[in-house]
């Protein structure tokens, strides 16, 4: 079956299939993916396999938002994309932790672990974090405000960083159910089915560059 094919039938049972079942089968590919990778040992997608294995210094956006403190990572994947600070105490989350966790222990890879949270029930006191952070991975949640309200519960500071309309472009595909967009310059989060308009909803400021929106919110 050719490529086309397949993202046609894919496309097609977005539309059909309840919307739990299309995001479980979007986990499901994500694991998969970074399972390919890492069995691989770099052969399929190197740089992806390259990154894993290095070691990061936490990110220059991040130490312009705070200069110390405790900080929330949410939905970072099986590795943290911000990085790591000794003046920071970061806990880094994902829904996947346990099943990325056991993947870098089977492989031997020597990594912080990932802790498991659900952004839409966090289990944290309110204003426990001074920064809840995510980065391309609101979008990927069954409820997006509820996701937003809780980490603005437990975080004094949050920030987010997504590319636009990625529900769209991955036609509603596997996690890709929401789109962030601007209209008029206010800033949207949609589905096929709902918008909301989060410049009205919440107090935030943002710019876009290199077609990634990045939101202040506090």
């Amino acid at each position: 079956m050719n490529i086309s094919i397949r993202k046609s039938i894919r496309k097609y049972l977005t539309y059909i299939l309840p919307i739990k079942v299309v995001y479980w089968w979007g986990l499901k590919r994500e694991y998969s993916f970074w399972k390919k990778i890492i069995s691989s040992k770099g052969k399929y997608l190197p740089d992806a396999y390259n990154y894993l294995m290095e070691d990061h210094e936490l990110t220059s956006k991040i130490k312009c938002l705070i200069k110390r403190g405790k900080i929330l990572e949410i939905g970072s994947g099986i590795i943290s994309k911000i990085g790591n600070d000794s003046n920071y105490w970061i806990l880094s989350t994902d829904i996947l932790a346990e099943k990325y966790n056991r993947l870098l222990l089977k492989y031997s890879i020597n990594k912080p672990s990932i802790i498991y949270a659900d952004v839409e029930n966090l289990n944290y006191s309110d204003k426990y974090f001074d920064l809840v952070y995510a980065e391309n991975c609101i979008d990927h949640t069954m409820n997006p405000i509820k996701a937003i309200k809780e980490m603005l519960r437990v975080g004094k500071k949050v920030y987010l960083e997504h590319y636009l309309n990625v529900g769209k472009l991955n036609f509603y595909n596997g996690l890709h159910q929401w789109n962030f967009t601007v209209i008029k310059k206010d800033v949207y989060i949609n589905s096929r089915k709902e918008s909301y308009n989060l410049s009205k909803m919440f107090n935030i400021k943002y710019e876009i560059n290199d077609n990634k929106i990045c939101i202040n919110i506090c």
